[in-house]
């Protein structure tokens, strides 16, 4: 959240890097201090100086955080609504990266497939697809769970009407027949759910719909 970094695009830019990073691995997760809350790191913090991080080797103080512990109380009683709703966001994502497709499951890139879809993030007169937009799928063969995620990187373009789509072979990788039917289910968003036949899904490529500058979207695939 600092503006030293990432272009000086505010808190909500830890949503989009940690929906990439921390969904496409089994590796453990590291959130900066103060994530959570988009704590700024503004101002010079002992023996670092302004380096625009926060710090857990070094004498500092948080003061978006502080606001978290409110007194003593750790009730979130000082943070803005933003603030609030940040830090449940956060709350929900790691929920989900607690579940097979991510703890154990292995990891499916979409990118390559989408390279010359039109509908997949392009921006001004971009003639390639990816620059903006990731997507990938997530799979635990022991469970059959399935996830497909997608992420808007750009900091204040809404992609409209986003296509995304899924090659045959992946499929085999999610352990799913072209004949059958599969609902999308929204976990990390409103919590709609979309219903589609994956023979049209392959065959035309994944709708769905508009995604705001920095949204992340976890589809789970049921």
């Amino acid at each position: 959240a600092n503006p030293q970094h990432w272009g000086g695009c505010g808190m909500n830019v830890g949503k989009a890097a940690a929906g990439v990073m921390f969904g496409i691995s089994r590796a453990m997760l590291m959130m900066y201090s103060g994530q959570e809350v988009g704590e700024p790191a503004v101002g010079a913090e002992g023996f670092s100086g302004d380096d625009g991080r926060t710090s857990i080797f070094d004498y500092t103080a948080m003061p978006e955080f502080q606001k978290w512990v409110n007194g003593g109380r750790y009730d979130g009683g000082g943070l803005s609504e933003e603030q609030k709703s940040l830090r449940t966001w956060y709350g929900k994502l790691l929920e989900i990266l607690r579940e097979p497709a991510f703890e154990k499951g292995d990891f499916y890139g979409l990118n390559y497939f989408n390279r010359e879809n039109e509908r997949f993030g392009r921006v001004g007169d971009e003639t390639v697809s990816g620059h903006w937009m990731y997507a990938y799928l997530r799979s635990d063969g022991e469970s059959g769970q399935g996830f497909l995620c997608v992420v808007n990187l750009h900091p204040s373009e809404v992609m409209r009407a986003v296509r995304v789509v899924i090659p045959l072979g992946a499929l085999g990788f999610l352990g799913r027949e072209l004949a059958g039917q599969v609902s999308l289910v929204d976990r990390l968003g409103a919590g709609g759910q979309m219903d589609v036949c994956w023979r049209d899904v392959v065959g035309g490529g994944l709708e769905i719909g508009d995604v705001e500058a920095f949204g992340v979207r976890y589809y789970e695939l049921k």
